[in-house]
């Protein structure tokens, strides 16, 4: 992960954008969606910084919109979706500032001092209306992403019923695209959902289907 090597992902992505400009198709646009997420791990308080990670992935936008992206052999998923649902991961990780999951944790256990960045929620939840809208049936793989990230998002707010809901739809999608990764996702969400709500019903029967219980 990303943020268990933050520094060295962050002097990676440094090197990679100097190069940038000589880059082609799907490699130039994930690069600047990379430095998005990696930068955006040091902009807690740096408005600078977050307007720069809004710059590239608007780079990363434009660059599709003005068709400039052909197969490049790379293999890399960049397109009008990566793009929308990267902007909502960065938005979601804004809207309640963490770098991992166990400050996510102390955050919420903290809300009642400090309560979640509403213009980042609503740009996240359009964010990720936008990337939905990109892929259709029989994409279970681009649903169970969109599906784990809108379960966080619904964690910051405080949602714990709907994030829960969420997260057993990602669980069904996890199966059906055999995703063992996802089902790990999914049990990192509810790792942090018991942490906040053990007593709640929808959290107790997310871990039964997770075979937690």
């Amino acid at each position: 992960m990303i943020q268990n090597n933050a520094r060295l992902a962050k002097d990676d992505v440094s090197a990679a954008l100097k190069h940038t400009e000589n880059a082609r198709g799907p490699l130039k646009g994930s690069v600047y969606l990379l430095a998005a997420e990696v930068y955006s791990i040091y902009a807690e308080s740096d408005e600078k910084l977050k307007t720069q990670c809004r710059k590239w992935q608007d780079k990363a936008l434009n660059f599709l919109y003005k068709g400039k992206v052909e197969p490049d052999g790379s293999f890399l998923l960049f397109d009008l979706y990566a793009v929308h649902h990267e902007r909502a991961k960065t938005q979601t990780r804004f809207a309640l500032f963490h770098t991992n999951d166990d400050e996510l944790v102390s955050q919420i256990r903290d809300m009642g001092h400090k309560k979640a960045h509403a213009s980042s929620i609503k740009d996240a939840q359009s964010a990720l209306t936008t990337a939905r809208s990109q892929f259709g049936f029989g994409t279970p793989k681009k649903e169970l992403n969109i599906a784990v990230t809108e379960a966080r998002l619904h964690l910051i707010e405080g949602e714990f019923e709907e994030s829960s809901r969420t997260a057993k739809h990602a669980l069904q999608c996890a199966k059906a695209a055999h995703s063992q990764r996802g089902v790990s996702e999914i049990r990192r969400i509810y790792s942090m959902l018991h942490k906040v709500a053990p007593h709640n019903p929808h959290v107790c029967n997310l871990g039964v289907e997770l075979g937690i219980y």
